[in-house]
């Protein structure tokens, strides 16, 4: 998951990201889609991770 990472493949996870990658001349590039991203993640959450019950909910 984007939001957690996944250190196996040297993937950061977007909560654990430096604020200069998403602040200052970064911002507009990508701290909207990080903040997208996290909206999506903790709604995720709240479906305890379930896929089938959150893609139900929003497809």
């Amino acid at each position: 998951m984007q939001w957690e990472g996944d250190p196996l493949i040297g993937c950061i996870g977007l909560k654990d990201w430096p604020p200069e990658w998403y602040k200052g001349k970064m911002s507009q590039i990508v701290g909207v889609k990080g903040s997208q991203r996290e909206i999506i993640a903790l709604e995720f959450y709240c479906y305890q991770s379930n896929d089938e019950a959150f893609l139900a909910a929003y497809s």
